[in-house]
């Protein structure tokens, strides 16, 4: 199974977003952690052996400090600094978008508004970084023929 974690405060759209996910086309674990001290203590005791994430899915606002200040800490630890972060925001300021890609984030969304255009986007989102997109990771091998 997959896992992927949502970094949220609203507790609509974690709710909403954590609906959607489970109903994509594959089975998926969702952890959802709602501020950046709890994404400090996440990382902190995050292990080898814990489950392997597979997708961040990151609020811009949240209590304690800012996504991009979460998206720091991920690029920063040495296990999940390369897992794909997406930058879920209800703000469509090209400067939040550009400080999100400098910080690091492999993409930024933008919330809809209605609950129908919602789901269709966190499928999309879940159908490109978790089905389509193929992603080098550092223990992957690659031979010639």
């Amino acid at each position: 199974m997959r896992h992927v974690l949502l970094v949220e405060d609203d507790p609509n759209d974690a709710l909403l977003t954590r609906r959607y996910l489970e109903r994509w086309r594959q089975p998926l674990s969702v952890q959802v952690i709602d501020t950046l001290p709890d994404v400090d203590a996440f990382l902190q005791a995050y292990t080898p052996t814990s489950p392997q994430i597979s997708l961040v899915l990151l609020d811009h606002m949240l209590p304690g400090g800012s996504g991009l200040d979460a998206m720091t800490a991920f690029r920063q630890h040495p296990i999940l600094k390369n897992v794909p972060i997406v930058m879920l925001t209800g703000n469509s300021d090209g400067v939040i978008v550009q400080k999100a890609r400098e910080a690091g984030a492999n993409s930024c969304v933008l919330k809809p508004v209605d609950p129908g255009d919602f789901e269709s986007t966190v499928s999309a989102v879940a159908e490109f970084w978790l089905a389509t997109n193929l992603i080098a990771r550092p223990d992957d091998r690659a031979s010639v023929l």
